[in-house]
């Protein structure tokens, strides 16, 4: 994997949390919203809080792009962590180089909030965006990791209600595999710097609350 000055950061600041694990979800968040809080767009993106269909969200957008295109990004953090201003660097690189807007969904968080509440926050700010004069085809959903799997989610319950899809949904790393059941579970395990199964099993079961594992 090629290196660069960011890479190393978020490795270095990995590192520093896996040495030092959190003492529960509170102080796991306030880590990751300071860790990753640093990563801050460029002066020229535009940030603000809009309401999507009830549910908390950031337009964040690079300057002279399209206002009929969108991107809703969907941001990684094992559904317990993390929010669009965490990400908002990442956001803002996609839409400059896509030349779309951008919206981060600030759904609702585990295990204050279990399945299925951030699958009904995202499937409404998608349909508030169809409502709100966006074509489906100008529309792409993008998440990491949870948000990934959000994505998947909603394309799924879209295409189940007869909704129009979307043009495309773009998983990074998607966490699609809530039983954690994968051979690379183990197998891999001893090259991530971060994640590990037992913290992702646990997770998982908080995210569930009870609920199947398989439901989509």
């Amino acid at each position: 994997m090629a290196s660069s000055p960011e890479l190393d950061r978020v490795i270095g600041i990995m590192k520093a949390i896996r040495a030092k694990p959190p003492a529960d979800i509170h102080e796991a968040r306030a880590v990751l919203d300071r860790a990753f809080g640093e990563f801050k767009p460029p002066s020229d993106v535009t940030v603000f809080e809009i309401d999507a269909g009830g549910v908390p969200c950031q337009w964040i957008t690079a300057p002279g792009v399209p206002q009929d295109r969108l991107i809703i990004y969907f941001h990684g953090g094992a559904y317990a962590a993390c929010s669009p201003t965490t990400h908002q660097d990442l956001i803002s690189r996609l839409s400059r180089a896509s030349g779309a807007a951008a919206l981060g969904v600030d759904y609702r968080l585990a295990p204050e909030h279990p399945f299925p509440a951030a699958v009904d926050d995202s499937i409404a700010v998608y349909n508030w965006a169809l409502g709100h004069g966006f074509e489906p085809s100008n529309i792409v959903l993008a998440g990491d990791s949870a948000g990934g799997g959000l994505v998947l989610s909603v394309m799924l319950a879209a295409r189940d209600a007869g909704v129009p899809l979307p043009a495309a949904g773009v998983c990074y790393s998607p966490w699609v595999d809530l039983e954690c059941t994968g051979e690379s579970m183990s197998t891999n395990d001893h090259l991530d710097d971060f994640i590990k199964y037992g913290g992702l099993s646990a997770r998982a079961q908080s995210y569930l609350g009870g609920a199947d594992p398989k439901h989509p």
